[in-house]
């Protein structure tokens, strides 16, 4: 996933965008037993997720790639169906809850405001508009249409043949 973050008049807003709208070279094929299963599409930083994307300077703190959370595509989309989905867990998922928090993908967004005080997603001073988690799911959606030669915006240009 891709932070972007934009200022106006209006404010400041961050949106996590899926990786595919935001570079021109195409993902290398996976075979489906691969991708969909085994491959992450989401590894934690090495802070964990209770460091907030910040990396400890102390190295005995920081989580080597065997202890770091990692999410396959199918494990994301289980628990975005039965998290958000027609079957609604009472409880949603830890890793799923880090995923719509601010600093899921590492660093907090934050700008200053002309009297010099710090904006941030947490004081209300910057707007998300797409929460990571949801970029994800997006990402997922567009890697499925690119592994039938369609560009995510080609999309809705598909007919459907009369049955």
């Amino acid at each position: 996933m891709v932070m972007q973050m934009s200022s106006g008049p209006e404010g400041h807003r961050v949106d996590y965008k899926p990786w595919s709208r935001c570079v021109a070279e195409k993902p290398r094929h996976q075979p489906f037993r691969i991708w969909w299963p085994t491959e992450p599409i989401f590894v934690e930083g090495i802070g964990g997720a209770s460091a907030d994307g910040m990396i400890p300077l102390n190295p005995e703190e920081q989580l080597g790639w065997e202890s770091r959370l990692k999410l396959t595509r199918e494990r994301f989309v289980t628990d975005m169906r039965n998290t958000m989905g027609a079957h609604r867990d009472q409880e949603i998922p830890t890793d799923l809850a880090n995923l719509y928090r601010s600093a899921a993908f590492g660093g907090q967004p934050a700008a200053m405001s002309p009297d010099g005080n710090m904006l941030t997603i947490e004081n209300g001073g910057i707007e998300v508009g797409t929460w990571p988690a949801d970029a994800m799911l997006r990402h997922i959606a567009e890697e499925v249409l690119m592994a039938y030669g369609l560009k995510p915006n080609d999309a809705w240009d598909i007919e459907v043949a009369d049955s």
